[in-house]
């Protein structure tokens, strides 16, 4: 009786665990997505109205750290790109939905995201730091350069990472076989079962005792 209860428990600490570690595909690769919008004139003190911008464009580079250094992406001797058959250095150029969207990068990397002056954007946001990692597999950059404010704005605003509709940081997605957490649909309700099934063996084995124990 006590060796069935030992497996019954082994089986639900295994569904348990199983919950919790997050599993990536070997074939995940990281997105960048870039939304880029600017204020309007409406002739009003309280509210702004914004619009796309199309044709804005940013310079993607993949870097690495130089001796002795921390990537630091306002510091650009914190860091060099690469060379060679790893190297990327690339215009993303927003389209008429002010969106400009990659595929394809390197879990693992990091990547320094430029905003280029001209056709709209006047004054540039501060470059940023983009670090793909298992946790973190894609970012959704909207720079405030071009849009009016009541209140300071950083200087340099941070990139979100995806998820439903992409406005605030948060976990990693949970798409099969493309990164995140993947867990049996009836993870939980199998944990049920065997919960209560241990239960109810606990409670025979102590019935059982105190029987053994009245004789």
């Amino acid at each position: 009786m006590k060796r069935w209860f030992a497996i019954l428990m082994a089986l639900l600490s295994l569904i348990l665990v199983s919950r919790a570690h997050p599993v990536i595909a070997a074939t995940a690769t990281g997105t960048l997505t870039i939304e880029k919008r600017i204020s309007v004139d409406n002739n009003s003190a309280i509210t702004q109205q914004t619009q796309p911008l199309a044709g804005a464009k940013y310079q993607l580079v993949r870097v690495q750290a130089a001796a002795g250094n921390q990537i630091d992406a306002t510091r650009p001797g914190s860091y060099h790109a690469l060379p060679g058959a790893a190297a990327l250095n690339v215009i993303l150029t927003t389209d008429a939905s002010g969106i400009a969207r990659l595929d394809g990068l390197v879990i693992g990397a990091d990547y320094i995201l430029t905003e280029l002056a001209g056709n709209g954007v006047t004054k540039p946001a501060a470059p940023v730091l983009l670090r793909f990692s298992t946790q973190r597999t894609s970012y959704i950059y909207s720079p405030k350069s071009g849009l009016l404010t009541t209140s300071p704005e950083p200087s340099q605003p941070v990139p979100r990472e995806e998820i439903g509709n992409g406005t605030m940081p948060a976990k990693p997605k949970t798409i099969l076989q493309t990164g995140g957490v993947m867990t049996h649909p009836l993870g939980w309700l199998l944990a049920a079962m065997i919960g209560a099934l241990a239960l109810a063996m606990l409670g025979m084995t102590s019935w059982l005792q105190l029987q053994r124990k009245g004789r």
